[in-house]
């Protein structure tokens, strides 16, 4: 579907860390193909060197040029995504009732703000532009974090299931907005889908924006 948004001019390639395709194998069979330069998106808007440097590190060929886009959370389209999925479940399901939107993104170790990753500020900023497009108060939106690992360091906080034990009030609805993922895998489904929505259930409703790839990244 990309390739064809982009007018079959260019060849598209989809290659995997942790699964296959895996990077290494794709990028041979690009050299069989005779590729020379490559533009590289990562299917993480945010840039961190816990996410996005961990694929870079793989793109090694002595023949291929690789240009890799840092970030693109910025990116109007993107912004409008998050914006209009969201502004759909105010006028459907929340009306005139309270609400609270909760952007939640992948925690990192506390170690990246001893080293300048400039993830926190992006996740940060990217919640404050869909706000701003929603015309949101500060007191309708926040930020949380989920899928911390259990490797003996600290992570960024606040944990999103820590935020909603220390609320001792509670809107008409919640709505759930899983920011730095662009598609729903067993992080997004299982922290958010099944721990929240199992946690807050009992008191009113509760949604969580659905992801779909194909539309955010074409």
């Amino acid at each position: 579907m990309v390739e064809a948004r982009l007018g079959n001019e260019y060849s598209v390639y989809f290659a995997n860390k942790f699964s296959k395709p895996f990077i290494p194998d794709v990028i041979g069979q690009m050299e069989v193909d005779g590729i020379e330069q490559c533009i590289c998106l990562i299917l993480e808007p945010h840039y961190s060197f816990y996410s996005v440097m961990g694929y870079e590190k793989f793109l090694e060929s002595k023949q291929i040029q690789f240009l890799v886009i840092k970030d693109w959370y910025q990116e109007e389209a993107l912004l409008n995504y998050w914006a209009d999925e969201i502004a759909k479940i105010l006028k459907e399901e929340v009306k005139q009732d309270s609400f609270k939107v909760i952007f939640s993104a992948h925690s990192v170790p506390i170690f990246a703000l001893d080293f300048g990753d400039p993830y926190i500020d992006q996740i940060f900023e990217n919640s404050k532009l869909v706000a701003a497009k929603l015309s949101l108060s500060s007191e309708q939106y926040t930020n949380t974090w989920q899928s911390e690992s259990d490797i003996g360091i600290p992570w960024i906080k606040t944990d999103v299931l820590e935020y909603l034990r220390e609320q001792t009030e509670h809107p008409d609805h919640y709505i759930f907005v899983p920011i730095s993922f662009i598609s729903e895998h067993i992080e997004v489904l299982f922290d958010n889908v099944w721990n929240v929505m199992s946690y807050v259930r009992n008191w009113g409703c509760i949604t969580i924006v659905h992801l779909n790839p194909i539309r955010i990244v074409v």
